[in-house]
């Protein structure tokens, strides 16, 4: 596929305030990507469409406003956009294999960042995502929820020894190649660890705590509820 040459640029401006510090950014960049050896063997293959794929070329921008407080509370504010141009991607509905969108394809929209450490013991991280897409054909762009959200809880007890965490995330609004929505679902994982001595930890997390029944891309199995648990030793 050639020689491509990508850049990026990106700036950054603080602000010392009372309390804290804002800080202003953005950044623009390019991006190439030439089709993977399994996206052109596919096509090629028995069950393929024979279709020749090209390199996909991207050019993208995002702005954003932070806010670091002395307290430790961190806030942030991004707008970004995306165009990606020749978009590759698999169709088993009109096509068996990988196609490629005749014109651009796009990703905008916004994402909002915090963490709080509500005590010293107990701080709160969360961030949310709004996702505004549109394909070649100005559908929505396939297995992009339009809105993604994550939160998460952790404390440390008995002089550091302790660590407990839960996350959640959630996903809404995806739909999947053929247009037909996939269901939103809401997911829960724990993790927890303990220094048993100086360099030895005990660890353990459940995943999909609640054991939701989602799917990610139809015909996909997700994991049900899952239990890990080691030992880590480090010197």
């Amino acid at each position: 596929f050639g020689d491509h040459t990508t850049y990026r640029v990106s700036g950054a401006y603080l602000i010392p305030i009372s309390g804290g510090e804002l800080k202003l950014r953005g950044a623009y960049g390019t991006g190439f990507r030439a089709p993977s050896l399994y996206e052109i063997a596919y096509n090629n293959g028995p069950w393929g469409n024979g279709v020749a794929l090209d390199a996909e070329e991207s050019d993208g921008y995002d702005l954003a406003v932070s806010w670091y407080g002395d307290s430790g509370l961190y806030l942030e504010a991004v707008y970004f956009d995306q165009t990606i141009d020749q978009e590759i991607y698999f169709d088993l509905v009109t096509s068996s294999g990988y196609l490629q969108g005749g014109d651009d394809s796009s990703s905008s929209g916004v994402e909002l960042i915090a963490s709080w450490p509500v005590l010293e013991s107990l701080s709160l991280t969360g961030n949310y995502t709004y996702n505004d897409t549109e394909n070649a054909d100005g559908d929505t762009r396939s297995r992009r929820p339009e809105h993604q959200a994550n939160l998460g809880v952790s404390w440390r007890g008995l002089e550091g020894r302790l660590s407990l965490g839960l996350n959640a995330r959630l996903a809404r609004e995806a739909q999947d190649t053929d247009g037909e929505p996939l269901d939103d679902y809401e997911v829960l994982d724990i993790n927890a660890s303990f220094e048993l001595l100086k360099g030895l930890e005990l660890y353990g997390r459940v995943e999909n705590a609640l054991d939701e029944d989602y799917v990610e891309v139809r015909n996909y199995n997700t994991s049900g509820a899952a239990a890990y648990a080691g030992v880590r030793y480090t010197f």
